[in-house]
């Protein structure tokens, strides 16, 4: 049996990979052919306190949709699934967990578009500008 698959989308550009349109849709793909498919569905931050608290208010909502999906699938182990800023969200919450807990029960985990090592020089370093870091932090215009 294929272990059932647990999709953690971008927060930004929610399902922009996954779930297109009906007919470019990798979920509807994957359940079409059989596969067990679950996806977390981020929640925009709707006060301003929420809107600035850091990694922790994102990466530990993330593990408690594992308990439910366990229970539902009856499966030990899961596929997961990572794609972009969920991909890094992802990568941070299986790193925190092996850190506390050992290994988890993961069959497989994929990375799609996503950037684990900042460090590596990339085209993408040419908008890491201090203008550009205060705009995403939300300092100009502010």
């Amino acid at each position: 049996m294929v272990a059932p698959l647990l999709i953690v989308p971008p927060q930004v550009n929610k399902f922009y990979v996954m779930d297109l349109s009906p007919n470019k849709s990798i979920i509807r793909y994957l359940v079409a052919n059989g596969q067990q498919v679950f996806a977390i569905s981020w929640r925009n931050p709707h006060a301003p306190s929420s809107a600035h608290g850091g990694s922790k208010p994102t990466i530990a909502p993330s593990w408690k949709p594992l308990t439910p999906f366990r229970a539902i699938t009856q499966s030990p182990d899961v596929n997961i699934v990572g794609s972009c800023l969920g991909g890094m969200t992802l990568a941070t919450l299986l790193g925190h967990l092996a850190a506390r807990r050992g290994t988890g029960a993961w069959n497989a985990v994929t990375f799609l578009v996503t950037v684990l090592d900042t460090n590596v020089e990339s085209t993408m370093g040419l908008f890491a500008t201090k203008e550009t870091i205060a705009a995403a932090r939300g300092g100009l215009g502010a």
